[in-house]
């Protein structure tokens, strides 16, 4: 068996008997030490690039096996193209070293059609090809996968930000309900003050009827008074005979009834000072009432107002945020792309056909 230090990405190597190409050298997440991402060239392997959620390299399923550098073994034998192309994320700057050697290696002669010793010797060169087109191709993979990582991140902040917006459009309305259920309260108990108010004022022109009523009683009181003494005098200058005969007269009578209607005077009046107190202690209730209702509706604003703010500012971060994880995520695709697009128009220049061929293996390796 081979050191680690032997093997890079692209390497043909054996896993026991089942042979593949390097795609993946370093630490995985769900084991301790180095390991190798192989792809098989047959479909007898465990996994397509990625274990647990997590992808270390691109492969077609059933192809991808993960095992210890140290139990692998090189491979001399010649790969098929294919398997090559399946192989996935190396960095960039092993590409923009081999790219040189690959453009002279298989640049053809001019002069004379290539004999079997510059057949052998472009075989290296060629590798060197397919080795750098499967970086190529596998850091595009991983850049895709890094944006859509991103564009994963950035739905879920708008799920969030519209979960946020829901719930607080609910409350919203809940506190726009509560403000319209007061205002109709406010409504029925000012059109309540009002009606006390004018009973307040009709017991008040009753009372003062009533004590009009009492000063009229009261003078035909001391009119009648009078009368009595006038009649008294008069009876002290009749003679016997002139006071034995006396006139039939009412006045008793009279002053009976006028001290009765006194009477129920007074006792409506009482009444009415009782009727007149009783609805100046409900109005005062009611005025009560409708100051806790006031100072409920103002609470309420106050919340609303708040609301509004918190939505506003919420509106604000949410656009903010995603807009810069929008322009970050397009960014790091750029700078991650454009290189990989110079190089690749770059190799579309320099490199004869028949080694494009060969890269892309549309015909098998010399």
């Amino acid at each position: 068996m081979a050191s680690d230090m032997e093997f890079i990405i692209g390497d043909r190597v054996l896993v026991g008997s089942k042979p593949g190409v390097i795609a993946y050298l370093g630490d995985v997440k769900f084991a301790n030490g180095d390991f190798a991402g192989v792809v098989l060239d047959e479909p007898v392997g465990k996994n397509d690039g990625s274990v647990k959620g997590t992808r270390y390299f691109q492969c077609e399923p059933n192809k991808g096996v993960f095992v210890k550098a140290s139990k692998l073994s090189k491979n001399d034998n010649s790969a098929s193209a294919a398997s090559s192309r399946a192989l996935s994320p190396p960095t960039t700057k092993q590409t923009t070293a081999t790219l040189p050697k690959s453009r002279g290696a298989n640049r053809p002669s001019t002069s004379s059609p290539p004999t079997k010793t510059s057949s052998k010797s472009s075989s290296p060169a060629s590798k060197l090809s397919d080795r750098d087109q499967s970086t190529l191709k596998s850091t595009i993979e991983y850049d895709k996968e890094k944006h859509k990582k991103t564009s994963e991140q950035i739905d879920k902040i708008r799920r969030e930000y519209e979960n946020l917006l829901t719930v607080t459009h609910s409350r919203f309305e809940e506190l726009q309900a509560t403000i319209d259920r007061l205002e109709t309260e406010n409504a029925e108990l000012n059109k309540t003050v009002e009606e006390q108010q004018l009973k307040v004022e009709d017991l008040q022109f009753q009372l003062e009827e009533e004590v009009l009523s009492k000063e009229d009683i009261m003078q035909e009181l001391v009119n009648e008074k009078n009368n009595i003494i006038s009649n008294e005098s008069l009876k002290a200058s009749l003679t016997p005979e002139e006071e034995t005969w006396r006139p039939p007269s009412n006045t008793e009578l009279q002053l009976k009834e006028l001290q009765k209607l006194n009477e129920e005077t007074l006792k409506e009046n009482t009444s009415l000072k009782e009727e007149l107190e009783l609805a100046k202690s409900q109005l005062s209730d009611i005025e009560f009432q409708l100051a806790e209702f006031e100072a409920e509706k103002d609470n309420s604003l106050k919340e609303k107002k708040k609301m509004d703010e918190m939505v506003s500012l919420v509106n604000d971060k949410a656009t903010d945020s995603v807009a810069a994880d929008i322009s970050v995520a397009n960014s790091l695709t750029n700078q991650s792309i454009a290189p990989l697009d110079q190089q690749l128009d770059e190799r579309s220049r320099y490199p004869s056909p028949h080694c494009v061929l060969e890269i892309w293996g549309c015909v098998p390796a010399r």
